[in-house]
């Protein structure tokens, strides 16, 4: 397969627009991804604190 580099500079940027808005959309998916795994990290830490409390408290 070979890659045919576009003749003008403005048909560059319109062949490579779509790779960089893809990587844009990549790049936000990984953000969003990561808030989503800390939140739920969060609440994680938080319902093991509470269960040692209640075991504590048990005891």
């Amino acid at each position: 397969m070979s890659f045919i580099v576009p003749q003008s500079s403005s048909s560059a940027r319109y062949a490579f627009g779509g790779v960089r808005a893809q990587i844009r959309d990549l790049h936000t998916e990984n953000i969003a991804t990561a808030f989503l795994r800390m939140c739920v990290c969060r609440e994680l830490d938080r319902i093991v604190t509470a269960l040692d409390r209640m075991v504590a408290a048990m005891n």
